[in-house]
């Protein structure tokens, strides 16, 4: 099965109107999960462009919860270098998202997924660690293709 991960951000997922939510649930309803950057930032602002949990509960989706991203965390320290400074990074959507739901599938497969050719870019050019998400999804999903 297809599921998409997606950020609380809906103008990312190009949702701008009723039409355009309502082809939302009908495609992706029950099997969405999405990456809510102000609950793992502890805001309790909720702009107007960022879905509300309202939205998510009438679509079906869930939100990757705040151990997941401390679990994220958790493997990007781990892996980094020690001998450096751990920078201001976040994990990617799609880290989350495996993180999250990896455990109920049968297989993984990522394509395209975080996947620049290396040398691997490095902080702070992106706020990502790709390497490093690599490192971690392999050691906790051995089984992972990251194509």
């Amino acid at each position: 099965m297809d599921v998409l991960v997606t950020n609380a951000n809906k103008g990312d997922g190009a949702i701008h109107s009723e039409a355009q939510f309502t082809e939302f649930k009908k495609n992706y309803g029950g099997k969405c999960y999405i990456r809510d950057e102000s609950l793992y930032e502890r805001s309790t602002c909720n702009p107007p462009w960022r879905w509300n949990s309202k939205q998510v509960r009438e679509v079906g989706c869930e939100i990757i919860p705040q151990r997941v991203y401390d679990a994220c965390m958790r493997g990007l320290k781990d892996q980094y270098n020690a001998t450096q400074k751990f920078p201001n990074v976040m994990p990617t959507t799609g880290m989350l998202g495996i993180m999250h739901i990896g455990h109920r599938c049968t297989s993984i497969a990522l394509y395209g997924f975080t996947l620049p050719e290396p040398p691997y870019p490095t902080f702070p050019r992106v706020p990502h660690l790709f390497a490093e998400e690599h490192a971690v999804l392999k050691s906790v999903f051995p089984k992972a293709v990251i194509h």
